[in-house]
């Protein structure tokens, strides 16, 4: 079954399969749930949606594989388990980005933005360099300089007039997926001329962003990248602990905001105060848990408002500065310690600039980064000299590292004349996180300097490959020692070197750590009355009623599976014997990581077997 999203007139519609989508799942759940279950009559209305071919023992055989809790209706644990498969969606993710070897290319998209009626997007005389179309189909740029013509490919999508869920559909779905069920963080840009819907796309139009006309439910249609993100997993995050198999996992959402202006990087959230970049990580930023849509509302809206906005010739409101802000979960499973933590950063560049458009003195980076530090303002010239000074530095910066890549070199991004909003940006084309980007750019004709540039920024970056691995999975225990290790040793180096150079560096650090220690504090408490992943196994092996049973029933059922399992008949279940029998299952959906988790847990005395009464006892533990 797909949901339809309305498009424009003679376009084809985007076909969004709920399944592929947690949120969705729920909510077609609770669409028609009664009584907090989903009766079998609307499961074989749902399964003859998806499939019109099935028949009525097909839907019959389909709803007895869901029915775990063997209610004769399906709770959102059965409905959840039946129709989500998180390995499939990890596995769907890895089309984020090409990847051959141990190389991942960088993702880039296109979106063009309409010719406006009037304005500084309209259409105006064409200079030396000129936009000649561009093709949704072949993914590629037609332009002309000074009348030689040449085509732009690039290797995802190239957008129009599309709606703001299109826009995400295809750019987003992959890598909010790698970030959520790999491990990986994920570092997107959105770049371009200044004025051609950078902030649009990135965040929505202003009117979509109030907390007080906050969707109760969803997302706001006209809401861009960073609020469907976040209401993306959030949404995610808690329909996955209400289920059995994730009643252990603890989880916060935070997010930050770092403004990168002239050669200063500020943090949003704590009145605009300098922020200290360590090897291309903001150290001691403030962090907000957001619970709700409306509080990340608030939370963009204190961020817009600290933002460096000027008015220009091209733009009524043009972003004077490069804002990142970042999506940080930490997890942890509160039971066995596991615990990791991702990172999603959406990079909102403040567009390549031309003095004579927007309207500013002409003024050179060095002038202008000179009265940057005596204080002075540099106007509209200055602003725009840095920016553009930043945009070439980062295109120099890919290049550096796509030929590291190609030479097999490990690339690592430097600090002399880097700005720290380069650092920040470069230093994750060492692999630390996927690269995505949305390149925005005109069409309008007087334009095509600009537009040119933003298509070999672009097409460069398409073609950087950095070895991406994942996040390491940690022992929460063992991790906050260490930092608490860290913490200390930042204390002694400030108590006894206060008026030292690095002063600043430990101060935030010591922030930065404390913050995080208390994060982790909270993070790794266990509440067995929460616990009920033993529930979810019963379930899994067949091994669940809803009625009460006597000892020997429960003694019996878990006998006649523990024998099943012990293939070589040793009075033991091996690791890869326990792996095998959910192999074996109709319906599985835990990945290798997880089911040798569940092995650790049943596994009392650690010898790598599990005898009869530990497998009995996790069954049913005794209360």
């Amino acid at each position: 079954m797909a949901a339809e999203e309305s498009s424009q007139p003679g376009e084809e519609p985007v076909q969004v399969d709920w399944r592929k989508s947690p949120p969705e799942v729920k909510r077609i759940f609770e669409q028609d749930a009664k009584d907090g279950f989903y009766s079998k009559e609307s499961f074989a209305e749902l399964m003859m949606i998806i499939d019109a071919s099935m028949d009525d023992d097909k839907v019959d055989v389909e709803f007895t594989i869901a029915d775990e809790s063997k209610n004769g209706k399906l709770s959102w644990n059965d409905f959840h388990n039946y129709f989500v498969s998180y390995k499939d969606l990890s596995e769907d993710s890895k089309d984020a980005v090409n990847v051959k070897g141990k190389l991942s290319d960088s993702v880039v998209f296109v979106r063009v933005r309409p010719l406006a009626s009037e304005g500084g997007h309209a259409a105006g005389e064409a200079g030396d360099f000129t936009f000649d179309g561009f093709d949704e189909k072949s993914n590629s740029i037609n332009m002309s300089n000074r009348k030689r013509p040449k085509k732009f490919s690039f290797p995802k999508k190239v957008l129009s007039e599309c709606t703001q869920q299109q826009m995400y559909d295809t750019m987003c779905t992959d890598l909010v997926n790698s970030c959520l069920m790999r491990n990986l963080d994920v570092m997107f840009l959105a770049y371009g001329q200044t004025g051609t819907g950078k902030t649009h796309t990135m965040f929505g139009p202003p009117e979509s962003l109030d907390p007080a006309t906050c969707p109760a439910e969803g997302v706001h249609p006209e809401w861009g990248v960073f609020p469907r993100v976040f209401e993306y997993t959030r949404t995610t995050i808690v329909n996955a602990q209400e289920t059995e198999m994730g009643s252990t996992m603890n989880c916060k959402l935070v997010l930050s905001a770092l403004e990168f202006y002239l050669m200063g990087a500020f943090d949003l959230l704590n009145s605009q105060a300098p922020v200290f970049i360590d090897e291309g990580n903001p150290v001691g930023l403030v962090e907000k848990e957001c619970k709700t849509s409306k509080e990340m509302l608030t939370f963009i809206k204190e961020v817009y408002g600290n933002r460096h906005v000027r008015k220009t010739a091209m733009n009524e409101g043009s972003s004077r500065s490069h804002t990142a802000l970042i999506l940080k979960c930490y997890f942890c499973d509160s039971k066995d310690g596991d615990c990791v933590t991702s990172k999603f950063t959406l990079f909102d560049l403040a567009g390549a600039e031309n003095t004579k458009k927007t309207g500013g003195k002409q003024m050179s980076p060095q002038d202008a980064m000179a009265c940057a530090y005596k204080g002075k303002d540099p106007g509209v010239g200055g602003e725009g000299a840095v920016i553009n000074w930043d945009l070439t530095s980062m295109m120099n910066e890919v290049q550096k590292a796509t030929d590291c890549a190609q030479k097999k070199r490990q690339y690592k991004c430097g600090t002399a004349m880097m700005t720290p909003a380069m650092q920040v940006i470069c230093s994750n084309f060492d692999g630390r996180a996927l690269l995505g980007m949305v390149v925005c750019m005109s069409q309008a004709p007087q334009h095509g300097q600009e537009t040119w540039f933003s298509c070999e920024m672009g097409e460069r970056l398409a073609a950087l490959k950095s070895p991406v691995a994942p996040k390491k999975i940690l022992k929460i225990e063992a991790t906050i020692k260490d930092r608490k290790t860290r913490l200390q040793k930042a204390e002694k180096s400030l108590k006894e070197k206060p008026g030292n150079k690095f002063a600043d560096h430990w101060k935030a650090q010591v922030k930065g750590l404390t913050l995080e220690i208390e994060v982790l504090d909270e993070l790794k408490k266990y509440d067995p009355e929460k616990d009920q992943v033993n529930v979810f196994v019963r379930k899994k092996f067949g091994l669940y009623t809803p009625q009460d049973e006597t000892e020997a029933e429960k003694e019996a059922k878990v006998r006649e599976c523990f024998e099943k399992a012990d293939t070589n008949m040793d009075n033991q279940i091996s690791k890869e014997e326990f792996m095998n029998i959910f192999l074996k299952l109709p319906k599985c959906d835990l990945q290798k990581e997880h089911i040798d988790g569940l092995f650790k847990q049943i596994d009392v005395n650690n010898n790598g077997s599990l005898s009869f009464d530990e497998f009995f006892d996790y069954m049913y533990p005794k209360k």
